[in-house]
């Protein structure tokens, strides 16, 4: 079974993995269904994502304006989230 995932500098990577064994009944499949995107859902997803961009935007200038590292993370993690 191919499988993706991330490497520590982010690079998406795909690895050939088994599944050897596991009490959870059809787990391939559930695998294969959570490595799938769905496509149909990306240009919804992504008119989401950029309605909410000057949001994330202006409370990264409320942290520069504050100097404020409560305000720094907050503001990154809401941003890197979506």
């Amino acid at each position: 079974m191919l499988q993706w995932y991330t490497d520590v500098c982010g690079v998406l990577r795909q690895v050939d993995a088994k599944i050897v064994f596991s009490h959870i009944t059809n787990l391939e499949g559930i695998l294969a269904r959570i490595a799938t995107y769905p496509e149909d859902e990306r240009i919804e997803k992504m008119k989401s994502f950029y309605s909410q961009l000057p949001l994330h935007f202006s409370f990264m200038e409320l942290a520069e304006y504050s100097q404020s590292v409560w305000n720094w993370r907050s503001g990154a993690i809401s941003l890197a989230e979506r």
